[in-house]
């Protein structure tokens, strides 16, 4: 083997070698979400119109991205999650509410119409542009639903997965998938 044929093996080598250290990053947003856990990790994340949503604030609120109640409600044993993502573009804010005499792991409750009317199970979303006072709220209601299963509920760890569909007062709709939580009550 000449010395040419030598260099251009060695750099085919080389080559090869930095081509398969290569990792191609995932064009998935499902890949941003934690994972689906039952440990009480405190965790949650779903896309929002297929882009994911974490909780993250920018310390405007003073108050935590995550942020969870376990509690009795007219009569209602009621779990509520709250969750803020804000930043340099704007802020928005996801929260489900679900409630039954007896939460039970395993079931699924429907999100309909609630908040702000009622105590029923529901789902709501708010965006809010760096301009705007307050923003866009999105509800749950009786024609556009969604669905919270609670996969794991001991009184001390709520862990589920969760999409609804909601809509502003003007008619637009935000679409929320793939959504889960794991949390320690």
């Amino acid at each position: 083997m000449n010395t040419m044929q030598f260099r251009t093996a060695i750099l085919i080598a080389c080559l090869l070698l930095t081509g398969l250290s290569c990792k191609k990053k995932s064009n998935n947003p499902v890949n941003d979400l934690p994972p689906l856990t039952t440990t009480g990790a405190n965790t949650f994340g779903c896309l929002v119109n297929g882009q994911a949503f974490l909780p993250k604030a920018a310390g405007v609120s003073g108050r935590e991205p995550l942020n969870f109640s376990y509690e009795m409600i007219n009569n209602k044993t009621s779990l509520i999650i709250n969750v803020e993502n804000s930043g340099s573009k704007g802020s928005a804010y996801i929260r489900l509410f679900i409630n039954a005499a007896i939460l039970k792991q395993g079931e699924d409750y429907t999100l309909a119409s609630g908040y702000p009317l009622d105590d029923s199970p529901n789902g709501h979303y708010n965006y809010r542009g760096l301009q705007e006072s307050y923003g866009t709220d999105y509800n749950t209601n009786n024609l556009v639903k969604g669905k919270l299963h609670l996969t794991y509920f001991d009184e001390k760890i709520a862990s589920g997965t969760f999409s609804f569909d909601a809509v502003s007062e003007a008619g637009e709709k935000v679409k929320i998938t793939e959504g889960r939580f794991d949390i320690k009550l």
